[in-house]
């Protein structure tokens, strides 16, 4: 009768794999009058990619009575991309503020509303001051790693395009001098497991269904009085999410509840396209 050794179990990813977070950018740029871009920034190859964190901090402003514009202070990021390797994007583009959704309704994080966070400051009436946290996500479940993606390619690396906003896009009554705003952004990846441990288990040596990419994109879709179908982006793609931002001519969500749509479906006529009936 063969002799059969100890048994041996597979080590599941998230267990056999390591965090790693690692600093990509640490850049400071006063705010203008007019709309200033960042980057494209690199994205190191390491391992995984989970997410790309952002530390925003504005600082340095002076005045009395400052006041904060309707999407403050989220509203500093004009337009934020991760794109891969290929050119295209993952996430966005788009705003700080569709940001700021996407980590408060997209369920990446326990208590994930940023305005929890204890980095997050609002608008300071003072000095116009403010920080807050976002991350643009990458992987969609923190327990198994399920939409990480490989990032190992140090010639053909992701990349993260930021532009800040105009002040007045920030502030109601804005602060003089103006702030500086630094923006730290940092990566968040898993490790390359090794094929086996010291027991000699056998380790997953990537994420469960690696390849499988989370997208997030925004359309904007003009609405009139009455029945209204709306055709939406991605129509071969499975839909985890979808958040819906109603604002007027003036590009303010100030009335609220009233300006959303008091009967919504979601239909699929057609094979591949998905559309969305509303009544308002």
């Amino acid at each position: 009768m063969p002799a059969t050794g100890p048994a041996t179990c597979l080590v599941p990813f998230a267990r056999a794999s390591h965090e790693h977070l690692e600093s990509m950018q640490d850049v400071t740029q006063a705010l203008t009058p007019t709309s200033t871009i960042l980057g494209p920034y690199d994205v190191p190859a390491y391992g995984y990619l989970r997410n790309i964190i952002l530390d925003v901090h504005a600082f340095g402003g002076s005045g009395t009575g400052v006041t904060a514009a309707e999407d403050a202070p989220w509203s500093v990021i004009s337009e934020i991309a991760l794109v891969d390797t290929n050119g295209t994007p993952v996430v966005g583009p788009f705003s700080g503020y569709d940001l700021y959704l996407v980590n408060k309704y997209g369920g990446y994080a326990y208590a994930s509303d940023p305005k929890l966070s204890p980095m997050y400051s609002g608008v300071a009436a003072s000095d116009g001051g403010f920080r807050f946290c976002l991350r643009v996500p990458v992987e969609f479940s923190a327990q198994d790693g399920l939409g990480s993606l490989p990032n190992t390619n140090a010639a053909s690396t992701w990349k993260v395009r930021i532009t800040l906003a105009p002040a007045n896009h920030v502030y109601g009554t804005t602060p003089s001098p103006l702030p500086s705003v630094r923006v730290r952004i940092h990566l968040d990846a898993w490790s390359q497991p090794s094929r086996t441990d010291l027991q000699g288990n056998t380790m997953a040596q990537a994420p469960p269904a690696v390849g499988t990419t989370s997208y997030w994109s925004k359309i904007i879709l003009p609405v009139s009085y009455g029945f209204n179908t709306l055709r939406l982006l991605r129509g071969r793609a499975l839909i985890r999410n979808l958040l819906f931002v109603c604002r007027n001519a003036a590009d303010s969500r100030s009335e609220g509840d009233a300006m959303f749509p008091d009967t919504t479906s979601l239909q699929r006529p057609f094979p591949h396209t998905w559309c969305i009936p509303l009544h308002t």
